[in-house]
């Protein structure tokens, strides 16, 4: 018995593979060494544990390896100590030239196929390749790394020459909280706690009001780290507040925040980058918001028309709001050009239908089979009761409308403020009451074709944005989109994003440079089988 922990991997043989792409008559080489030896030591106070043994195993390979093919190897740890372990899985003395990096995809499945964890992109540098690992008592286990050499039908030239490499280390580690359900996340309140930091005990949770179904946000939160409760069009739901440090998974190849449990029970989850990034108060980057999005994009290409605030459109230069809007049957309506379709390349439809609606490797499923179809987006267009100096509040064709969210909970009350909620109704009266409500499926408008769509201004604001520089866990030192309608001047519509500040505020629709950071929900049932959802360890979704 040693007071030192630590990870032998002994390797049968290396992986060197000489591979050729085919493309257009072109041939590219690289080559490609998967796992070598390597020890790390690590040391856990007040345990005595034998070293676990990771002993190399088969090896695939092949002298010729063209796109859509992948090279595999299997690998054994082996527990001899009489207790559960946890470890981590790292990569280490990475060498990857590839110019396409997102050619390279990487999963790591056990001795029963089952995903453990799938990367879109070979790590360019030293990683974690995978956290929170748990072996049983006196067990050995069976693991398999795959590495695909993506066929994009696109020209991959640019790789020729170009070779990747990596050495596999592991180190012991402390074992995360049980095996946690969605369901059992969903049933936490204030006074339930995940940790110690994330149960409110000081009262600083906006105060909810049952009867307007409204959050009484009056600041920022930057240091806190609460999970508060309020009213979805479900039930109750918990929502994440401030400087919150424990709410990232691991999905799909992705990381993502848990934005709030919703109140059937799934997950809403907002993208966060293909590696974990620290909050700006913990010491995070501002420079690394863009890798915290997929892309920047317009809201729509043109912004001279009420019919643009729309995250899907009836038509543009109508004669009245209903005309405009109601998108309830999705017959001939427009969608914006932030959503797109999966034929529209820097869309949201379009990431999605590439990213999560594919098939998980080594697997009979996809991605998208673990996404909830009830999931509802509010594109609120809810016309503000509120009507400035010079406008109509019509809300169609060029008529000067101030929507709900231009008077947001920093103005006045007598500017007619709002406040924040879940519930996501139209109450104009003209329209179907779920016609801002976006989902697939007939929870809401059933306009989408996929389930997923951008954060809400009201998300962004019970986060910790308010009117100030806030540090909450949705601030990424990059701005991006919201889907909450906030005005149209009589000459441009403006939508909600939030700024590289964390400040929720609005944007004309035709600019740009605003990121887009999906957002999609999880199906009750699925299950987080690793990590305790901090940055070195997020939870991942268990996929099999």
């Amino acid at each position: 018995m040693k007071d030192i922990t630590k990870i032998y991997i002994v390797v049968a043989s290396s992986l060197m593979l000489l591979v050729t792409m085919i493309y257009q008559g072109v041939y590219a080489y690289f080559e490609a060494e998967v796992i070598h030896a390597g020890v790390r030591n690590t040391s856990i106070a007040t345990k005595n544990l034998k070293d676990l043994q990771i002993i190399d195993g088969t090896t695939s390979s092949s002298n010729l390896m063209v796109p859509g093919e992948s090279v595999t190897q299997t690998f054994q740890v082996k527990n001899e100590n009489d207790m559960s372990v946890c470890f981590n899985l790292n990569w280490e003395n990475v060498v990857n030239t590839f110019v396409n990096t997102n050619d390279l995809r990487v999963s790591l499945n056990d001795g029963t196929s089952n995903t453990i964890l799938t990367l879109n992109t070979f790590p360019t540098t030293s990683a974690t390749l995978a956290s929170g690992m748990k072996i049983n008592a006196s067990t050995t286990s069976n693991y398999t790394l795959t590495v695909t050499y993506v066929e994009t039908k696109a020209d991959q030239t640019g790789d020729m020459g170009k070779k990747f490499s990596g050495r596999i280390t592991g180190e012991i580690v402390e074992c995360p909280a049980n095996e946690v359900t969605l369901a059992k996340l969903q049933k936490l309140n204030p006074d339930i706690k995940l940790n110690e930091s994330m149960n409110d005990q000081t009262g600083v949770c906006p105060t909810y009001d049952p009867i307007t179904k409204t959050i009484q946000v009056t600041a920022g939160e930057e240091n806190a780290s609460l999970l508060c409760e309020a009213e979805d069009d479900f039930g109750t739901t918990y929502y994440y507040r401030g400087n919150v440090t424990n709410n990232y998974v691991s999905f799909a190849g992705f990381i993502w925040r848990i934005v709030r449990i919703n109140g059937d029970g799934s997950i809403r989850l907002i993208y966060d980058g293909t590696t974990a990034y620290a909050n700006i108060k913990e010491g995070g980057s501002e420079s690394d918001g863009t890798n915290r999005q997929i892309g920047t994009r317009a809201f729509n290409p043109s912004m001279e028309d009420n019919a643009y605030l729309g995250y899907m459109y009836k038509g543009v230069n109508q004669s009245s709001y209903a005309a405009t809007f109601d998108v309830m049957n999705n017959k001939n309506a427009s969608s914006s050009y932030i959503k797109g379709d999966a034929t529209t390349s820097g869309s949201i439809d379009y990431w999605y239908a590439n990213n999560i609606d594919i098939a998980i490797p080594s697997s009979t499923k996809k991605y998208s089979d673990y996404v909830s179809l009830d999931s509802i987006f509010c594109n609120d267009k809810n016309i503000s009761e509120t009507t400035p100096d010079g406008y109509t509040n019509d809300g169609y064709a060029k008529q000067a409308t101030s929507y709900r969210w231009h008077h947001g909970p920093w103005l006045t009350v007598e500017s007619g403020q709002q406040q924040p909620r879940f519930t996501c109704v139209n109450t104009q009266g003209t329209v179907d009451s779920k016609n801002d409500a976006f989902s697939v499926s007939a929870t809401g408008n059933g306009a989408l074709t996929y389930p997923v769509a951008l954060i809400t201004t009201d998300e962004a604001v019970t986060a910790g944005g308010y009117s100030l520089t806030t540090s909450h866990y949705l601030r990424t030192g990059s701005g991006y989109w919201t889907m909450s309608a906030h005005v149209f001047n009589g000459s441009y519509a403006w939508s909600g994003y939030v700024s590289s500040s964390g400040i929720p505020g609005f944007s004309s629709l035709t600019n740009a440079p605003d990121g887009i950071r999906p957002v999609l929900s999880l199906k009750p049932d699925v299950v987080f089988s690793l990590g305790d959802g901090t940055m070195n360890h997020p939870f991942v979704v268990k996929t099999d």
